[in-house]
């Protein structure tokens, strides 16, 4: 076999220009000890197709004819390793041999894919617990590529209904890049199992314990702890059932709960739960399930009011479980609170620069059944304890709330004495707030009941942060607002990720595709937890929001053949928002042929191997589902 000559070259040079990029000729001269360019060498003789500094160069047909041996050779422009000390990158021309056959086919199979915003994604994801969890638990077939790249449309694209996955993967570029059909993405869907999902937690969990212990961040770890409800009109779903559906639609539900380490956004616990069973009553059951999957039990759990209860407080500490939990203040533990040190509250001496607010902690003795399953005919056995309780009083808040009251009585009283019709809100303000009388010269009048009204404001804009462990109101105060970041997530999961409807109508189905959704969730969660911390350590990000970053980078393309992929050019504000997110900037890979089809890439020879792949894809989820 004859060997390949590689032509010899003259001295190159890249040049940007716009969104494209051409090589240049050259020819430097010294004069007076300093290397100028002689004029009228430099010529342009090709192109880097995609624009940018690395990729397939296509030459110019008079330098072809030049060097006719370029027309039997692929030629790639490619950046070097770089030495230590150098601070500028090189480049070299690598070539490989044309094969006629093979090049038309890599003419018809090269592709051009969105990748700005799927870049930051799967640079988000890399190197997590999340990442390391899916890759041991859903490896086989490529369910794990599968499911985040279904995951990032979910996002991406708002919704959960899968028929308009087979465009969006084809014009985005995803960890599995191969199309799916609908009819594809619900056998997936179908072949994740609970009992996968409960090995997922049980890996995810072993995975942040291990993080967390090599990256200590703080002395104290948060988790938060809330849960959603998604609607559903399918009649057939076991957990689907009528409760409390936070947007008001009139359809039965599935609740699903989540726990998020509140420093990085990762989820530690997902668990979907009959819809009729209310956030108050999950607390048990969760308590119990918190040692099986390997949860870290020196964590701190953050819930809000949908929690709080004293027979909560008491389950919390009878599992020996920290936490701080958001105090309903219609309790009368936090009325007496209250009233017993609200001198105290309202006194100029407890305002607080920090929290920006009034605050005063108090400890307050506590006493709970250590076992309460014991027979009822024996007393069950006490044990007492120190909680800390923080109360914070908003001025701003409680003196909007006044003002909106006393405006809003106002008018219900005027339109009495005029004797016009009340609607219902305004009868049931009528009857609470204000009393008919007469004045002074026998006149009927309407006056304001000002204890009644005293009584309702007594705990408006007041916060009570209730704790086994954490002793110091500033912190108490900080983990809780970090929670607000797992409400947006949820946000994410409704708004965004199309998880409002559940659009399934198996139990099977349901189960895969709520964990997606989820998966979906956890990935918006990490991103924006990321996007704060950059903020925190002093990054300016040219935009607002994970949205309008994601939006921003979008137009970046990845272009994919047969043995390679590379990215544009990343310039200006693109490049501007990789670095104040610390994403590295996408550079040219190659790849095998066995790697692209093992990820997606590109098709297979004929429309038989992709039955064939089919009807393995088919015999995989019923194996699972035997």
């Amino acid at each position: 076999m004859a060997v390949m000559e590689y032509p010899k070259l003259p001295p190159l040079k890249a040049q940007k220009c716009g969104p494209y990029c051409y090589l240049q000729t050259f020819k430097n001269e010294w004069v007076d000890g300093k290397s100028k360019p002689v004029k009228g060498c430099t010529k342009t003789v090709a192109s880097i197709e995609g624009g940018g500094l690395e990729g397939r160069i296509i030459w110019k047909e008079e330098f072809l004819e030049k060097y006719p041996e370029l027309r039997e050779l692929e030629a790639y422009r490619c950046k070097k390793k770089r030495p230590e000390g150098k601070k500028r990158d090189s480049y070299t021309i690598s070539y490989k041999a044309k094969d006629e056959m093979i090049s038309l086919r890599q003419v018809l199979s090269t592709k051009v894919y969105l990748a700005g915003h799927t870049w930051v994604l799967n640079n988000i994801l890399k190197d997590t617990p999340l990442a390391a969890a899916l890759k041991k638990v859903f490896s086989r077939y490529n369910r794990s590529e599968k499911i985040v790249s279904l995951a990032f449309y979910m996002y991406l694209e708002r919704t959960s209904a899968v028929e308009g996955y087979a465009n969006f993967a084809d014009l985005n570029r995803l960890p599995w890049q191969r199309p799916l059909k609908s009819g594809q993405c619900s056998r997936l869907f179908r072949s994740i199992s609970e009992e996968e999902i409960d090995k997922f937690l049980k890996v995810l969990n072993a995975e942040i314990v291990r993080q967390e212990e090599v990256n200590v961040g703080r002395i104290n770890t948060y988790y938060a702890l809330d849960s959603t409800s998604i609607s559903t009109y399918a009649k057939s779903l076991s957990r689907a059932d009528w409760g409390y559906n936070r947007d008001g639609d009139e359809l039965k539900q599935i609740n699903i709960l989540m726990i998020v380490n509140q420093e990085t956004g990762i989820p530690a616990y997902f668990r979907a739960f009959n819809g009729e069973v209310p956030d108050v009553s999950t607390v048990m059951f969760t308590l119990r399930e918190f040692a099986r999957p390997g949860i870290n039990r020196e964590a701190i759990i953050v819930c809000d009011r949908g929690y709080s209860s004293i027979t909560n407080v008491s389950r919390f500490l009878q599992t020996k479980t920290q936490f701080i939990m958001n105090m309903r203040t219609s309790f009368s533990m936090c009325r007496l609170l209250l009233l017993e040190h609200l001198q105290k509250l309202d006194s100029p001496d407890s305002y607080n620069l920090t929290v920006g607010q009034h605050v005063i902690s108090i400890t307050v003795p506590y006493s709970y059944t250590v076992n309460y399953k014991t027979d009822c005919k024996v007393r069950p056995p006490k044990e007492k304890t120190t909680l800390y309780a923080h109360i914070y009083l908003d001025k701003g808040i409680k003196q909007q709330k006044a003002d909106n009251l006393t405006k809003a009585l106002a008018k219900v009283r005027d339109k009495m004495l005029a004797g016009l019709a009340l609607n219902d809100g305004e009868l049931r303000l009528a009857e609470k707030f204000l009393i008919k009388s007469t004045d002074d010269s026998g006149k009927p009048c309407v006056k304001m009941n000002t204890q009644r009204i005293a009584e309702t404001l007594l705990m408006a804009g007041i916060r009570v942060l209730l704790s086994n462990t954490v002793n110091d109101p500033v912190e108490a105060d900080r983990a809780y607002r970090a929670r607000y970041q797992v409400e947006e997530s949820f946000t994410d999961y409704k708004q965004r990720a199309g998880g409002r409807r559940v659009r399934t109508s198996t139990d099977r189905t349901t189960c895969g595709k709520v964990f997606t959704l989820f998966i979906a969730t956890a990935i918006a969660t990490m991103l924006r937890f990321h996007i704060s911390n950059c903020e925190l350590k002093g990054e300016k990000l040219p935009v607002d929001s994970d949205r309008e970053v994601l939006e921003n980078l979008k137009s970046l393309r990845a272009t994919v053949w047969e043995d390679g992929m590379y990215y544009s050019e990343v310039v200006g504000k693109k490049r501007e928002l990789l670095e104040a997110l610390n994403i590295p900037m996408p550079a040219a890979e190659r790849f095998s042929k066995e790697e692209l089809l093992d990820m997606g890439a590109i098709d297979q020879e004929s429309q038989e191997d992709d039955e064939i792949l089919n009807t393995v894809d088919d015999l995989a989820v019923s194996l699972l589902d035997a």
